[in-house]
């Protein structure tokens, strides 16, 4: 009920990477992998890897009716092209992720699957998409997440041989994806991520996101 008198109150838009942010982004690392380094800054998240893997995970509880995404992003230190649906060979510079609210009441072993994300600091969720900067395909690639099966998909919007240095601006229509890929109307958006990931082609990446900024459907 509060968040959504706030979000009303913010004209229908929710702005999650300013500085006073900061505090509600947690890292989440995974076993037996270096962790890549996050940082808040007036400038904008900076995401380091250094032969790492991680996410910075914000949570929207209890869920928001997400329409679109905006964001800048630039990356500074790219990783190498690599393929993003093999497992262990999946390193992407930079990556902006969306996690939506389960369509359907789970089973038990998606409620034990959840229990696990949740343990490791990850949502407990239903489908996710996840927007990225890196890999072989070409701009616009649809993908599946080797790590979600049927509940994940990537979109590349900058491969990895976008030039570096330079900011580049992106707009999402996160209902529209949904639907497109998943035949249904989107549920709560309940968490964002941004990750970087380079432990797969033993390199140092950096990159970084600002002004991320979700819009809601009124």
């Amino acid at each position: 009920m509060w968040v959504a008198v706030i979000l009303l109150a913010m004209g229908l838009a929710m702005s999650l990477t300013q500085p006073e942010n900061a505090g509600e982004w947690r890292p989440v690392t995974f076993p037996h992998l270096p962790a890549t380094r996050f940082m808040v800054t007036p400038e904008g998240v900076r995401v380091a890897a250094d032969r790492s893997s991680g996410l910075l995970v914000r949570r929207l509880d209890p869920g928001v009716a997400a329409k679109t995404a905006t964001w800048k992003w630039r990356v500074d230190a790219p990783v190498p092209a690599t393929d993003l649906t093999r497992k262990g060979k999946d390193d992407r510079a930079l990556a902006v992720h969306f996690w939506f609210a389960a369509a359907k009441k789970p089973n038990f072993w998606a409620r034990l699957g959840g229990m696990v994300r949740n343990q490791r600091g990850l949502p407990t969720t239903g489908h996710a998409l996840s927007y990225t900067w890196g890999g072989d395909a070409a701009t616009g690639a649809l993908l599946p997440n080797p790590f979600l099966k049927k509940d994940g998909a990537i979109i590349i919007l900058r491969p990895a041989s976008e030039p570096t240095g330079v900011w580049r601006s992106e707009t999402v229509n996160l209902a529209a994806d949904y639907r497109r890929i998943f035949d249904a109307d989107a549920p709560p958006l309940v968490a964002v991520a941004l990750s970087g990931d380079s432990d797969d082609t033993q390199t140092m990446s950096l990159g970084w996101v600002r002004d991320l900024t979700i819009s809601l459907a009124p």
